[in-house]
């Protein structure tokens, strides 16, 4: 196993871009088509393993701006993240990959724009001392969590397990970034 991969998540301090958490809680709100009369529906959605997208400098300096109460300026309201499963849970999902060993190939290659493979953590590289397997990120399941709250659940029910390091952590950003900005055609221009 390549050891420059990761390196264990630090118990405090800033998230990092390229940070992978575990037990990330998020708090799916309903409206109801009835007006104000009826209540919102309220789900609890637990993802497993979660990856942070935010950039680095805007978490670093969010974090200096909750130290200081003078530079709320700094402060981001949301942390932009992506759900990450075990690769082996999702080679069997057929909602989310096709079947056929081709395609299977392709995405543990990286050769797919939804999904990037993770190489597995080795228990040394995570924080918990436990490893984690290889694991999948799925560009379509981006979402965002308040700032402050991500922080509080550190405290109480989520993990920081591994960073990745550079130039692993750009290469993600930038493969999601790409997976963001495609741009879908009326008509292929080869059709």
């Amino acid at each position: 196993m390549d050891e420059s991969t990761y390196n264990p998540a630090a118990r405090g301090g800033p998230l990092r871009q390229g940070e992978i958490l575990s037990s990330v809680e998020q708090y799916i709100v309903k409206a109801s088509d009835q007006g104000a009369e009826q209540p919102v529906d309220v789900k609890k959605k637990l993802h497993p393993f979660a990856v942070v997208l935010t950039q680095e400098c805007d978490l670093a300096q969010d974090f200096v701006g909750r130290q200081d109460e003078v530079q709320f300026r700094l402060l981001i309201p949301n942390v932009m993240m992506c759900e990450v499963d075990l690769a082996e849970n999702l080679r069997g999902d057929t909602d989310r990959v096709a079947k056929g060993t081709e395609l299977w190939k392709r995405i543990i290659q990286n050769q797919t724009d939804r999904f990037q493979y993770l190489r597995a953590i080795a228990p040394e590289f995570d924080a918990l001392g436990q490893g984690v397997a290889a694991l999948l990120v799925d560009f379509k399941r981006t979402f965002t969590l308040p700032t402050d709250g991500l922080y509080e659940q550190l405290q109480r029910v989520a993990s920081r397990r591994a960073v990745l390091m550079s130039p692993y952590r750009e290469h993600l950003s930038s493969r999601h970034a790409h997976f963001t900005s495609r741009v879908a055609l009326p008509l292929d221009h080869h059709a």
